[in-house]
């Protein structure tokens, strides 16, 4: 036994099983050597094996901590959180000084939307453990789920202090990314990446966050450095894709999934690159034979199946399409959300408090006359509206800079609107302008206006407009049930908590038109302008031209075949874009 223990400390995994088995012909009844058989199986991916094993060794040792622990762990692996629990609380009563054991209780609780419940047993894991980084990082990520934002950073910055824990440090950049706070995301990995320099899931993190910000030249230097990680190709692809050159963006998917055959996301990618009928026909075929055998509840499984029902969508199979996009957005809303339900009252709450504070009299009587300065162009629309396609095309015309989706003002609201009290902080609004007017003409230093495509921007209208009355907004339309199908249908990484739900999201969408109404009503029409993007699509010339003559521009031929914030435009551009919004 003890050489089979040693054997299997050493990676000799099949050594391992040959004297386990050695054991148990000569003593079926062997708990070590039963156990060892299970864990063995279990990291060989023979999960069903690995299950029969540790109840052999429960039918012997009801109380054994150890095997009720690993039966909950793949009871959790396997989506059943409710067995998984029970499996946890016993193995929890049968010792709970062990640190593992009540770690693995605190996972099922917080599996369940217990956010409270895991909190303290995440605490208790780390009395027995406390320089454990794992400890650490599942209470950041339970306290950032139970709403204590600063406590989840403090933890997740502690587990980072004490390892470079991969787990930890994505965590910290979904809980800043979920802020809005890109910035911060970024700074995380640099630090953690500048404190591990060999260490590349880091990296591949810090590339992805890039990414995601728009600084696809830097994040393209990192990922150059794995040629044989399928993450990084498919980072690559991304990146290709976001530029409209799909042929590159393919090559990138098809590395990546030569690597790994469940990457959903590559294969996403894929079927949104592809420009027939027989290569969606081929990826079908592919996506369906990747889904054989895969994990049920995990998100790799949820991308292969966005993937699949896009493929479907091309096919014009809609009902096939909806089923595959419906089991994806479950599998993301329970391992994304828990148990936690959408705050549907708390967001009407919350528009009701914004449409009673910003009337047009609160507006009137807090405007500055003497305020200056055009240079923001926000961008207004619901997710998945064209704000990033408008940008590209206005960012052609050399007066005009694209600064990215900035949630600048998402981050400095709770500190300048006191919606209970109905005022304004007057002196940190003033501040947070400065700060905002420099981060934009550091972005565009010589451009009459910036570009920010915030999605926020929606709940800020009255705030941005006390801040920048000369500022221009456009407010994007899109068909409402379009939007609310490219939402349910779009793998994303960090979804807002109306995703995943089709009544959720159309609920969400109904709330923000509600107040999009009542900006209309109390904002000057001068500032405003509504654009259909099915129009700008279709007809991108007219709409663009009238877009520059709503910000005092002379037309530019530039808007409609080149756009700095990405790349030439294309024959394939439109041909993507259309497919994107129009379903053309």
């Amino acid at each position: 036994m003890q050489s089979a223990m040693s054997a299997h400390a050493s990676g000799r995994l099949d050594h391992a099983q040959d004297l386990c088995r050695q054991i148990l012909t000569v003593n079926p009844r062997h708990v070590q050597a039963m156990m060892l058989t299970g864990v063995l199986a279990s990291k060989t991916g023979q999960k069903q094996l690995a299950t029969e094993w540790f109840r052999r060794v429960l039918s012997i040792e009801s109380k054994n901590y150890v095997a009720l622990n690993w039966m909950s762990m793949l009871s959790r692996q396997a989506g059943d959180i409710t067995q998984a629990t029970a499996f946890s609380e016993l193995a929890a009563s049968a010792n709970p000084k062990d640190a593992d054991v009540v770690n693995g209780l605190g996972l099922c609780y917080m599996a369940q939307g217990r956010f409270e419940d895991a909190v303290e047993w995440f605490e208790q894991a780390l009395i027995l453990q406390p320089r454990n980084p794992t400890y650490h990082a599942n209470l950041g990520v339970a306290l950032g789920m139970a709403g204590k934002t600063s406590d989840a950073i403090k933890r997740l910055r502690d587990a980072l202090r004490i390892a470079p824990d991969p787990g930890a440090l994505r965590s910290l950049v979904d809980l800043f990314l979920s802020l809005g706070d890109i910035d911060a995301a970024i700074d995380a990995c640099r630090a953690v990446v500048a404190g591990a320099p060999r260490e590349p899931a880091p990296k591949l993190l810090l590339a992805s966050t890039l990414i995601d910000a728009g600084l696809a030249a830097e994040a393209r230097a990192i990922l150059d450095q794995f040629h044989d990680s399928p993450e990084a190709h498919e980072m690559l692809g991304r990146i290709f894709q976001n530029a409209c050159k799909f042929e590159e963006a393919i090559a990138e998917y098809e590395e990546a999934v030569s690597l790994d055959q469940r990457r959903g996301l590559s294969y996403y990618g894929l079927v949104t690159s592809a420009g027939s009928s027989d290569d969606i026909l081929s990826l079908t075929d592919r996506i369906e034979f990747a889904l054989e055998g895969a994990a049920p509840n995990v998100l790799p499984t949820a991308h292969l199946r966005f993937a699949l029902g896009a493929a479907m969508d091309r096919l014009s199979r809609a009902e096939e399409a909806k089923r595959q996009f419906d089991e994806a957005n479950h599998i993301c809303r329970t391992l994304l959300f828990g148990g936690r339900p959408f705050d549907g009252p708390g967001l009407t709450q919350r528009i009701d408090e914004t449409i009673e504070l910003f009337s047009a009299e609160f507006l009137k009587q807090n405007a500055d006359p003497e305020a200056t300065g055009e240079l923001p162009l926000f961008v207004a629309g619901v997710v998945r509206s064209g704000a990033s396609l408008l940008q590209d095309l206005l960012a052609g015309h050399e007066e005009i800079g694209a600064a990215g989706s900035q949630m600048f003002w998402r981050l400095r609201e709770p500190d300048i609107v006191d919606a209970a009290g109905k005022a304004l902080n007057a002196e940190a609004l003033a501040i947070a302008k400065r700060q905002y007017d420099d981060r934009l003409r550091a972005i565009a230093p010589v451009e009459r206006y910036a570009v920010d495509t915030s999605p926020t921007h929606v709940m800020q209208l009255g705030l941005l407009h006390l801040a920048f009355p000369r500022a221009r907004i456009i407010h994007l339309v899109r068909d409402a049930a379009a939007t609310i199908q490219s939402i349910y249908s779009t793998p994303v990484r960090n979804p807002p908590d109306f995703a995943c739900d089709e009544a959720n999201i159309a609920f969400a969408h109904e709330q923000f038109q509600r107040l999009m109404n009542h900006w209309r009503a109390v904002l000057p029409e001068s500032a405003m302008l509504e654009v259909r993007i099915e129009d700008l699509v279709a007809n991108p010339e007219p709409t663009l031209r009238r877009v520059l003559a709503f910000l005092g521009l002379e037309w530019d031929e530039a808007c409609l075949h080149a756009a700095p914030a990405r790349a030439p435009r294309t024959a394939d551009f439109w041909h993507f874009r259309r497919r994107d919004y129009l379903g053309a």
